[in-house]
């Protein structure tokens, strides 16, 4: 997942990551390529009519609004991608951070190489980098996996886009450090080690700190156990483990405890405008899930179905799908020698919207895949709605037959296109690696 930043901001293609950019002024385009501001008019008074609903506008509904499901910038978000290649004999599922223009529908990848083939680990450094996160405009941080043999770790690397340069940063102690994100000059990850008793591994966890200039570790906390780091909100660590879940000060002081015993979210958001956080806690076994509010040091569920799956905060709306089992055919599994075994996923059909101010009211369905197609499979990301506009991966189903029998699977090797849907039109457009 891309980490979330505050007031962040990433060039826009052909202007320099060092390069202001300012809002649009209204204007005339005029037949010599200059632009008149254009003058304001006197409207007629027009027949008093029934007053329409005002819509909300992308801007307007997600101003303010920070979450872990989507990295936002002015009218652009981001995506990750994928696309199936072949190396070493071995399908892989190789992925590109790309950018989406939600207002004109524009995209492109995040490597700035208009001639990089995005195909090969020697030529493109962008390739396979994962867990975003953008400190400014010129500097971002990913966990980059070019699966060479560096003892199957994956480092942390710098991006510097201003000069176009890149360098690792910070090698893992274990296999991988998570990047979570920074914060007054510092970068935070978690990283840990391990080790083997009765062939059995054991994890030690570890908070490092580190001078987000020069990779120098400025101070490293020990965890008693696996911990949930989400974001930094007004200079406080939210995070979560087996006890609850917490603001903090940087070193994890100073505690302030918003949920007892089990504290791990599944989405959260945080309203700037309320300094609200909600967040859900999905229990998948028992098909039940849960959103709460928390807001001056109260912490309260919200009156949204006991089935929940996923859910989306607006300034306006709160949209969510429901466990809802949909069979997707048999599978074969070479472990049952070949028998047919029913394949499902449970992210339901149907995308619901109720109001925020009023959560009790009947939900309005938003989207309704009618079974043509899956909202989300475990392991792959659940939808995002901006404005009139519905993003999701379209999950490709491999449709396979053997001694007269239909066999279904789906692999995450496979291609991964993104599906934006105009919920006004119906209008769908895919967005692919290639």
């Amino acid at each position: 997942e891309a980490k979330i930043r505050e007031e962040q901001t990433v060039p826009e293609p052909g202007q320099l990551p060092n390069e202001e950019r300012t809002e649009e002024p209204e204007s005339i385009p005029q037949t010599d390529g200059t632009e008149t501001e254009q003058p304001e008019e006197a409207q007629p008074v027009k027949p008093t009519e029934e007053a329409q609903p005002v819509k909300p506008t992308f801007k307007s509904d997600w101003d303010g609004i920070l979450s872990s499901e989507y990295i936002l910038e002015g009218n652009r978000t981001f995506i990750e991608l994928k696309h199936k290649m072949t190396m070493n004999q071995t399908q892989r599922g190789c992925t590109m951070l790309f950018w989406l223009n939600l207002m004109t529908g524009d995209s492109g990848p995040i490597c700035p190489d208009p001639l990089c083939p995005h195909d090969d680990f020697a030529v493109c450094p962008y390739l396979n980098v994962r867990n975003w996160y953008f400190l400014d405009a010129n500097t971002a941080f990913g966990n980059r996996d070019n699966f060479s043999s560096l003892n199957g770790k994956v480092c942390v690397w710098r991006y510097d886009f201003a000069s176009g340069t890149c360098r690792e940063f910070y090698k893992p102690k274990g296999s991988i450090a998570d990047i979570l994100f920074a914060c007054d000059g510092v970068l935070y990850l978690c990283d840990s080690t391990s080790e083997i008793i009765d062939k059995k591994a054991f994890y030690t966890y570890y908070l490092e700190a580190l001078d987000a200039a020069s990779g120098k570790l400025l101070y490293e906390i020990k965890l008693p156990e696996i911990t949930a780091f989400y974001s930094v909100i007004n200079g406080r660590m939210l995070f979560a483990d087996s006890t609850g879940a917490y603001f903090s000060d940087m070193r994890l002081e100073n505690r302030e405890k918003i949920t007892d015993g089990y504290g791990y979210f599944d989405q959260w958001y945080w309203d700037e405008h309320t300094s609200e956080l909600w967040f859900s806690q999905i229990d998948d076994d028992k098909k039940t899930g849960r959103v709460f509010q928390y807001k001056d040091s109260v912490c309260e569920q919200i009156d949204l179905p006991e089935n929940l799956y996923f859910f989306q905060l607006t300034n306006t709306k709160i949209y969510y799908t429901t466990f809802e089992t949909v069979y997707l055919g048999n599978a074969y599994f070479s472990m049952f020698e070949g028998t047919p075994r029913p394949l499902y996923s449970d992210s339901g059909n149907t995308i619901f919207a109720v109001s925020r101010d009023d959560p009790d009211e009947s939900p309005t369905v938003v989207y309704d895949t009618e079974g043509a197609r899956v909202l989300s499979i475990k392991g792959v990301a659940g939808y995002r709605i901006f404005g009139n506009k519905l993003c999701y991966y379209d999950i490709p189903l491999i449709r396979e037959m053997n001694n007269n029998v239909e066999y279904v699977a789906y692999s995450l090797a496979e291609d991964l296109p993104l599906l934006v849907v105009d919920l006004e039109t119906g209008e769908e457009e895919y967005i692919r690696f290639e």
